[in-house]
């Protein structure tokens, strides 16, 4: 994917870079660090200068460090291992902290606003 460059939403911004905005994170769990770190500031924001590199490289979001790749690869073989799908197939290299233990029936979803399309 390096030198891969964004593709541009017909507003003329970019999908990645509006993705981690309204997300606030790079991934659904909210628990991929390296993003957070390389991509937001300490209030949370998304670092301008960091989202800018995206116009020419994606790559610079989308690949791990090797440290990382190498967390990832050892959780997955653990699930394959183990057979355990049963919780989905998602490989973390830590346990995901953002995410509801149960839901009940019409519990409200938070989302306060719809995002627009590309």
């Amino acid at each position: 994917m390096k030198g891969v460059p964004e593709r541009r939403r017909s507003d003329g911004r970019g999908e990645y870079a509006v993705y981690l905005m309204l997300n606030g994170a790079g991934d659904e769990f909210r628990g991929n660090t390296e993003v957070l770190e390389r991509f937001f500031a300490p209030d949370g924001s998304v670092r301008s200068d960091r989202a800018a590199l995206l116009a020419d490289d994606i790559a610079t979001l989308l690949n791990p460090s090797r440290e990382r790749a190498l967390a990832l690869n050892k959780a997955y073989k653990l699930v394959v291992e183990e057979q355990s799908f049963a919780l989905g197939r998602d490989s973390l290299p830590s346990p995901a902290v953002h995410v509801h233990e149960r839901l009940e029936p019409d519990q409200p979803t938070g989302i306060e606003r719809i995002a627009d399309g590309p």
